[in-house]
């Protein structure tokens, strides 16, 4: 037994091979193989063109991969990668499995579902049926019924995937984002809760859950465990008990009230910024307490903002402060800024976890580096000092950067030119950004409320619930759950926004950071 943790806790897709072989897809790191029941992991990612990978199927002596950059294909268990096809219809694939006709079929991100009769070499469409493009997990059952799950429900296919329909007697109809058949033929969907069927779809059941665990769940399946799946939370591990998403708030015993930035790292330990320095404690242990790092940044200069960073390296948090980015080591933080203007500021930092590439807004405009901070590169766009940063986990990643005084901007060319977006936010002070789960962006504005955008910041909607509020910060946790900090304290939407409560009522100042784990 024992659950993987640390860099190997956010997987993507596990399977076990016949002869018991582990393989995962990991967030933003590729493929790992054990041959030891999980005991270590190697990785097996030469010839991939990404690490971003959603999906993992093996067929034979052959392994296919989707992922953002289109499916690739292995012959040789793995040692070695080839792209399957360059056609744009296959571009980022979410999953994948065998048709019972023999034809290799894939869920896109937006293009529905694709199929192939060559394996992989060419696509085709196959989304009769389907209102929606998105494509979040596809099983195939032991009767040969395709079930595909989706952001509007389950859709069901019985002459393989040639047509769909909707499953519309569905106990729970919203997002689905897992679905397992166990060795009795019932069917699970992790979704608002866990579904369950027993007659092949035509109805199901709403599960008894704890009134907290009401958010789209995961199927972990261990196929040689002979019993009903495990379920856990995306990058919340097995088992793993979820908090309320802020029904209930108390006050930390907390030494300082002067907290500039926050962050949750790996699951395991919470890190606040202060005027007195870093404080930590453990994730699992917080009766225990805080106490001050024991690693603290040299100077302890003031920490805008904390950025995980996910690669198997040493260091495990980045930070953006007003002495330059700093890098978490193995023994302890080090300045990372050395081809920069000296007394440049870094006001916020973001990592793309599929290009591994570190973007760093300051004082100056922007920067981004392609070695976690050994070296920088000035972006053309900017040059107002940076108030937020983001990554999209969609498409190509754009990249959007708040300035002051200047509205907000992207970029679709890796961080090398930013250009401003023209359309929809009334304010020029944009002070936070976040993306939901879904892929919509966020922006918290100075004194305008909150605003939504679905198509990546080309149209905005005004969020009604905070129209006329100073909103400082924003954050979404991987249920969709959002949190906005004010001028006078946290509220919380469970609706994409449509409304908002207020959810920590004994505090009643500024919020300057939030941080959204998964539980």
């Amino acid at each position: 037994g024992g659950i993987v943790t640390g860099d190997l806790a956010r997987v993507r897709a596990l399977k076990i091979a016949s002869n018991g072989d582990l393989w995962i897809s990991r967030d933003g790191l590729g493929i790992f193989l054990s041959t030891n029941r999980g005991i270590s992991w190697e990785p097996r990612n030469v010839g991939l063109q990404t690490q971003g990978v959603y999906e993992l199927l093996l067929h034979g002596d052959k392994m296919f991969a989707g992922t953002v950059r289109g499916v690739h294909v292995s012959t040789n268990n793995g040692a070695s990668w080839t792209r399957a096809s360059n056609d744009p219809i296959a571009d980022s694939v979410t999953a994948l499995l065998i048709a019972p006709n023999g034809n290799l079929l894939a869920g896109t991100y937006n293009a529905g579902v694709i199929y192939s009769t060559d394996e992989g070499a060419t696509w085709r469409a196959r989304s009769t049926g389907l209102s929606e493009a998105f494509i979040q997990t596809m099983l195939k059952t032991s009767i040969g019924a395709i079930f595909i799950g989706t952001r509007e429900g389950i859709y069901r296919s019985t002459n393989s995937g040639e047509e769909w329909n909707a499953i519309s007697r569905m106990g729970a109809t919203s997002e689905v984002r897992g679905l397992y058949e166990t060795s009795s033929g019932t069917i699970y969907a992790g979704t608002q809760g866990i579904a369950r069927s027993t007659d092949n779809g035509m109805s199901w059941q709403k599960q008894i859950m704890p009134p907290f665990v009401n958010y789209p769940l995961i199927p972990i399946v261990f196929e040689h465990s002979g019993g009903d799946p495990f379920f856990g939370s995306l990058g919340a591990g097995v088992g793993k008990i979820l908090a309320d998403n802020g029904n209930r708030w108390r006050r930390l015993d907390f030494p300082s009230s002067n907290v500039t930035a926050i962050a949750a790292l790996n699951f395991t330990r919470e890190y606040m910024s202060t005027a007195d320095g870093i404080y930590t404690t453990s994730r699992f242990r917080r009766r225990a307490g805080w106490s001050v790092d024991t690693m603290n940044i040299p100077g302890n200069p003031r920490v805008n903002q904390f950025a995980e960073y996910v690669a198997s390296t040493p260091w495990k948090l980045m930070a953006a402060t007003n002495d330059g980015f700093y890098r978490q080591e193995r023994n302890g933080w080090v300045k990372a800024f050395a081809d920069v203007e000296p007394s440049t500021r870094a006001t916020a930092v973001a990592l793309d976890r599929v290009s591994d590439i570190t973007y760093v807004g300051t004082d100056r405009g922007m920067l981004f580096s392609l070695s976690t901070g050994d070296s920088w590169i000035r972006s053309q766009g900017p040059s107002s000092e940076i108030t937020a940063v983001v990554v999209s986990g969609w498409g190509a990643h754009p990249v959007f950067a708040a300035a002051r005084g200047a509205g907000l901007w992207r970029s679709d060319d890796y961080g090398w030119n930013f250009s401003r977006l023209a359309g929809g936010l009334p304010s020029s002070d944009v002070l936070s950004l976040a993306f939901s789960p879904r892929g919509v962006l966020y922006a918290a504005t100075d004194g305008s409320g909150l605003y939504s955008s679905a198509d990546s910041g080309a149209t905005w909607s005004h969020l009604a619930g905070l129209a006329d509020k100073r909103v400082t910060a924003v954050a979404v946790n991987s249920f969709g759950v959002m949190f906005a900090g004010t001028d006078n304290g946290v509220y919380r939407s469970v609706d994409g926004g449509a409304s908002f409560a207020r959810v920590n009522t004994e505090h009643n100042g500024v919020v300057y950071s939030l941080s959204a784990s998964a539980d």
